[in-house]
């Protein structure tokens, strides 16, 4: 697993999606950080966008993620990456005003709902205010399609060079 996936170990939805009927998992797909791309070679695909391309678990037209069980469950849950250790909050690029934009993506039921606690979300929008996010990867990630119900929760100024936030 990636250092950066590593800074999200306390995040937990377990409880919190146990029963859910929607199942995110197999309607959407996680993008992989450049450092993760090689645990999971073999098994991610690739989908272009304007800025080049990313590696996802699952893809936008329908391929469900490699590791989800037939009953809906993550098969490397504790090993799983960042991007599915952060949803549904979601980080975005800001191409007008060079920010970060953290969103919460209301396409997940216990978003919608407000069944996530409101401190574990203060406690993963630190954790990305301190991870070392690649700006590339950042942009990229905003110009993959995504269900368009995000409720923006915060924006941070983007590093002044293209390696990290």
């Amino acid at each position: 697993m990636g250092k950066t996936a590593k800074l999200l170990d306390f995040v937990d939805f377990g409880d919190i999606c146990r029963g859910c009927k929607v199942n995110c998992c197999r309607r959407f797909y996680a993008v992989l950080l450049d450092e993760e791309e090689k645990e999971f070679d073999g098994v991610a695909s690739t989908l272009k966008t304007p800025l080049g391309r990313v590696k996802t678990l699952g893809d936008p037209n329908g391929k469900v993620c490699p590791f989800l069980s037939g009953e809906g469950f993550c098969k490397v849950y504790k090993d799983r990456p960042f991007d599915c250790r952060l949803w549904p909050i979601m980080v975005h690029y800001d191409f007008e005003t060079d920010e970060y934009v953290i969103v919460l993506d209301l396409e997940c039921p216990a978003a919608a709902e407000g069944r996530i606690p409101e401190d574990l979300i203060k406690r993963m929008i630190g954790t990305v205010k301190k991870a070392k996010l690649d700006k590339n990867w950042v942009k990229k990630y905003t110009l993959t399609p995504w269900p368009k119900k995000l409720v923006e929760l915060e924006r941070i100024k983007s590093p002044k060079d293209n390696n990290s936030m």
